[in-house]
């Protein structure tokens, strides 16, 4: 069994055993996370904790570097500014990666590194789809905007919103039924 401490590569840490890890960490299911992972409960917790510190200090770097918030503030703050879902953003990103990179995520599973370093390309690609829909998470109406830009972009917001619970909820379901190997 390998500890929490060695390089990612000793438990071969992929695209898809990455996803199965997201998915089991949702669910709870921290003994699924412990058998896919090949760790004991608390390497499992670390690696786990590593990983969303990770994923929230790429998407939240000004506030990750604040030493006056305590780690709840810190994930309060991530959950109210998080614009990105690993999950539920799947059928955004795929494509992406089909278009920009001939990379079919479900037939070729890629270390997860290298993922995440493709998918920060596509985040930084204004012609990606997946970029689009960052966008409209984010928007916020300015001045300058016309009254119909305005509300195109809110219809988008809501659309994609990462916070409207039955359309994540439905997205979730549907992820589950065809989801992981």
């Amino acid at each position: 069994m390998v500890t929490a401490n060695e390089d990612v590569k000793s438990i071969n840490f992929t695209f898809s055993k990455a996803m199965r890890v997201i998915s089991y960490q949702r669910d709870g299911r921290i003994e699924d996370i412990m058998e896919e992972l090949g760790l004991s409960y608390n390497d499992s917790l670390i690696f786990l904790k590593e990983i969303y510190k990770s994923r929230w200090a790429a998407n939240n770097s000004r506030s990750s570097e604040r030493d006056d918030l305590t780690v709840q503030e810190k994930i309060d703050i991530s959950e109210k500014s998080r614009h990105f879902d690993y999950l539920l953003d799947f059928d955004s990103y795929y494509t992406d990666f089909i278009r920009f990179y001939n990379i079919d995520l479900i037939e070729n599973d890629i270390p997860y590194i290298k993922f995440e370093w493709l998918l920060q390309g596509i985040i930084n690609n204004d012609k990606s789809d997946l970029t689009n829909r960052l966008k409209y998470r984010s928007y916020t109406k300015s001045k300058e905007d016309s009254t119909e830009y305005a509300r195109y972009m809110a219809s988008k917001k809501d659309l994609y919103s990462l916070h409207n619970e039955e359309q994540v909820d439905a997205i979730w379901s549907r992820f589950k039924r065809v989801g992981g190997k």
